[in-house]
């Protein structure tokens, strides 16, 4: 067996000079119109819109829910900084563990904060002067916490290229918003906004980030979801049921803010201690009982992700003695999946703690929420919705939960909802989400 030779220290030394000449080099005068030449190169059109109000720079645009930018683009111009460019334009100035001093901003060294004022500075104007050759008028992305969004804040807030951020997660229920606090608190992570406008859904998650301090109230604006839009858009012409029978299961994970405070916690429990690991099991093996009894329908689990996730589900399937790969009715799909065309082909929904659940009922589809295991007693503070459970279909066990699916398989029929029952949660649903997003962008790029 040959073994692999570790480099020494002369040679780490080495190349770790070589490395650093290189990025000085790349960072030198002479070489700044080359690479002005490539970003510009690198940055693509998303859209084609002949004449926008705004153009945007897009980071994280796998990250944006489906529907979002496809909105957003019917007014602006859409272009995409991909994560590969963001990190070699990081990379010029900063080590990966030095990025990492960036989640909690905790015993920074001199020497970072020295590298930080430079980077800042490089890219303000850098960003400045392709944004002129581009066409672009800002920088959006759906989550300034990411690590790599943190520094490009700061370098723009007040620039000529403001930083806007149309926030991909929202705190839902107030009920539980002091679970979440002490969560953050927990992890000990700097969660401060260094941009020019943080875009929320509804006013609850703007009063949640007033009382963790994120940045001045004026600088966080309540504009709606534009996948909601996108929702409302679409149910003006949507009236009847689908002709082929789906039930839709928005999956969840184990772990819930009650027992995800500790900084290594994961979202699927590695023991089956902590979390929402029989609740998981349960309705998850329900799900392909239920599959396996009606062939003729189709049944479809959505996840965010994919990897670990779909694994945690063929488990619990696996524990009822079915393989996933043997169910020809059944469908995984994960980030690459649209949540809410599934809610349309769906005859019933089932889901926890979800804004789908708000979405499908909008879509006036019947959603099941299963509310029994740890749920019910341990982890009862993350349990969302209550003001509004008269809106869905509450089962305290598994034999009603496969006993009430059936039932609507059996006999499909829609629900009406209210106007507005679910404004609270999930913001305006008036279709007018994108007149009060543009309203914002073009005031912050007016200002600046």
């Amino acid at each position: 067996m040959t073994k692999t030779k570790e480099a020494t220290p002369f040679k780490c030394k080495l190349r770790r000079k070589i490395f650093d000449f290189v990025k000085a080099v790349l960072k030198s005068a002479a070489m700044r119109p080359l690479l002005e030449a490539y970003i510009c190169f690198a940055i693509k059109k998303i859209n084609k819109n002949p004449s926008p109000e705004i153009g945007f720079l897009v980071l994280d645009v796998e990250r944006f829910w489906p529907g979002d930018l496809e909105r957003l683009g019917e007014r602006t111009q859409l272009w995409e900084m991909t994560t590969g460019l963001r990190t070699f334009l990081h990379a010029l100035f900063f080590t990966t563990d030095e990025m990492h001093l960036i989640r909690t901003y905790k015993n920074i060294p001199t020497s970072f904060l020295e590298k930080e004022k430079l980077f800042t500075e490089w890219f303000r104007n850098l960003i400045e002067k392709i944004g002129k050759r581009k066409g672009f008028n800002c920088i959006l992305t759906c989550n300034y916490l990411y690590v790599q969004n943190r520094l490009i804040a700061k370098a723009c807030k007040n620039s000529q290229i403001p930083f806007i951020n149309h926030s991909r997660e929202n705190c839902l229920d107030k009920r539980v918003n002091q679970v979440f606090k002490d969560l953050f608190n927990a992890q000990g992570f700097d969660v401060s906004f260094h941009g020019d406008a943080l875009c929320v859904y509804n006013h609850n998650m703007k009063d949640f980030l007033c009382d963790l301090n994120v940045t001045e109230p004026e600088r966080i604006h309540v504009i709606g979801s534009l996948r909601t839009d996108m929702l409302v858009k679409r149910l003006k012409n949507l009236k009847e049921l689908p002709t082929k029978k789906q039930v839709t299961l928005f999956s969840f994970f184990h772990g819930v803010a009650e027992c995800m405070q500790e900084k290594n916690s994961t979202l699927f429990s590695s023991d089956g201690k902590e979390g929402l690991v029989k609740l998981f099991d349960s309705v998850h093996g329900s799900f392909a009982e239920l599959a396996v009894a009606n062939p003729d329908t189709n049944f479809v689990i959505k996840t965010k992700f994919g990897g670990e996730w779909f694994e945690v589900i063929k488990k619990s399937f696996k524990q009822r003695g079915f393989s996933l790969d043997d169910m020809k009715n059944v469908t995984l799909i994960g980030s690459d999946g649209d949540a809410i065309e599934e809610i349309i082909k769906s005859t019933v929904v089932i889901g926890t703690g979800s804004t789908t659940m708000l979405q499908a009922r909008l879509a006036e589809k019947i959603v099941i929420e299963p509310r029994y295991e740890e749920i019910a007693d341990k982890y009862a503070k993350s349990l969302h919705f209550r003001d509004v459970e008269s809106e869905f279909d509450i089962v305290s066990s598994e034999k009603e939960l496969k006993k009430t699916v059936q039932n609507y398989i059996d006999n499909p029929e829609t629900k009406d909802c209210k106007e507005g029952v679910f404004d609270d949660y999930i913001g305006f649903t008036d279709g007018k989400n994108l007149d009060r997003a543009m309203n914002v962008m073009k005031k912050v790029v007016k200002t600046n």
